[in-house]
């Protein structure tokens, strides 16, 4: 599908649609990233559906699907919904809730509002069918989605937080990367993405974050959640400090 530079000018239109179709789903207007410096054009164009690499994908998750155990079905479903506990207690643990730190998960929800707003407009844009919609073979494992597909919600929010808790748990980057990775490929078992799709999430987070990280408000609530985390004291998880993901 070919864009040109006229069409991610609808952008804007796009997040203002949204918010007034009734309501607003957001829990937070933008908070770091205006939609003005925002272009759905950080992704190339996801697989057309007469491509092989888009066959091979189809065939792909049939494959998955067909070796999940129930126990991988529960897990899928218990991630339908994005919350950032789904990322922070399985790297961080158990200690850090919302009323422990409640100025590292404020950083983490305005974080993921404008993930979820430029993310959903980025959909909009492509408008990729999910798969359990283009293909009646692939099977349904969570809550019926109308959105387009590409990219992945989840794996851009959770990309988003791996990269902002990378900057207050630095040894531990390599497990909150892998753990957002997994997560956007349990919508892939669920039918609800395709492989590319979490991988333009990963791309769309790195590009998302570089803008947000410069801006002044996004480095006043980091250092507000690094003071309450020195503050508390909490013993930092242990870890080497890897490579970066």
């Amino acid at each position: 599908m070919h864009r040109t530079r006229a069409h991610w000018l609808i952008l804007p239109l796009l997040l203002a649609l949204s918010a007034c179709a009734g309501h607003d789903p957001y829990p937070y207007p933008l908070q770091f990233v205006s939609e003005t410096a925002w272009s759905p054009q950080v992704l190339a164009a996801p697989p057309a559906q007469d491509s092989k690499l888009y066959a091979h994908e189809i065939d792909g998750i049939l494959a998955r699907q067909a070796k999940l155990t129930a126990a991988d079905k529960a897990i899928v479903a218990a991630e339908d919904h994005i919350r950032p506990p789904m990322i922070v207690v399985p790297v961080l643990g158990e200690k850090y809730t919302e009323q422990a730190y409640p100025a590292l998960f404020t950083l983490l929800r305005h974080s993921a509002s404008d993930a979820w707003r430029l993310a959903d407009a980025t959909q909009d844009y492509w408008h990729r069918d999910r798969p359990w919609v283009a293909d009646d073979r692939v099977t349904l494992l969570v809550s019926s989605i109308t959105r387009p597909s590409y990219p992945s919600g989840h794996t851009v929010t959770n990309h988003i937080w791996a990269h902002v808790l990378s900057e207050l748990f630095p040894a531990r980057r390599q497990a909150l990367f892998a753990r957002a990775y997994a997560i956007g490929m349990h919508r892939v078992d669920a039918g609800v993405h395709f492989p590319s799709d979490v991988e333009a999430g990963k791309k769309f987070a790195a590009a998302l974050y570089e803008k947000m990280r410069t801006n002044p408000t996004f480095q006043s609530e980091l250092a507000a959640a690094r003071a309450e985390l020195k503050r508390q004291r909490a013993p930092l998880p242990r870890g080497k400090a890897p490579a970066a993901a």
